[in-house]
């Protein structure tokens, strides 16, 4: 194997590496993302029950 085809080998398995571990990532993001949105309404729920026992007591 010729130098300049094993260095081409190598630059498009690390091209692939790279663009899987990008993918990786964006759905990560993605994931943590709504995962924080999901969390957000049920603070916002328990909130708003706590509120209204407040205002019971009042």
């Amino acid at each position: 194997m010729t130098a300049r085809r094993k260095n081409t080998q190598v630059t498009t398995m690390l091209e692939s590496y790279y663009q899987n571990k990008l993918a990786l990532s964006s759905r990560l993001k993605k994931k943590m993302a709504s995962q924080t949105a999901e969390e957000f309404k049920e603070v916002e729920k328990k909130a708003a029950s706590v509120a209204l026992a407040e205002d019971m007591l009042d």
